[in-house]
């Protein structure tokens, strides 16, 4: 599987701006959800639906890891490390 970056994140970018796209997100699950009526691999729109619920499901992966870290560096941020590291 390809790995594409659009919009890589530069040294002056904030995670939150470059990360905004949290609504386009929640549009794509519910397009998703909306195409799943097609179950059937003789619809012709099955393969579509499922590439799309596969991306979204990678999305919503990369999205909440993306988040964790975020929530780690927060944390992170001030507290002295120990010497040597």
């Amino acid at each position: 599987m390809g790995h594409f970056v659009r919009n890589p994140i530069s040294a002056n970018q904030s995670f939150d701006n470059h990360f905004s796209f949290e609504e386009k997100f929640k549009q794509m699950i519910q397009l998703v959800m909306d195409l799943s009526n097609a179950t059937s691999p003789e619809h012709p729109k099955y393969a579509e639906v499922q590439l799309l619920k596969t991306s979204a499901e990678n999305a919503a992966y990369c999205y909440s890891r993306l988040a964790s870290l975020k929530k780690r560096l927060t944390q992170a941020q001030g507290v002295p490390q120990a010497k040597g590291l």
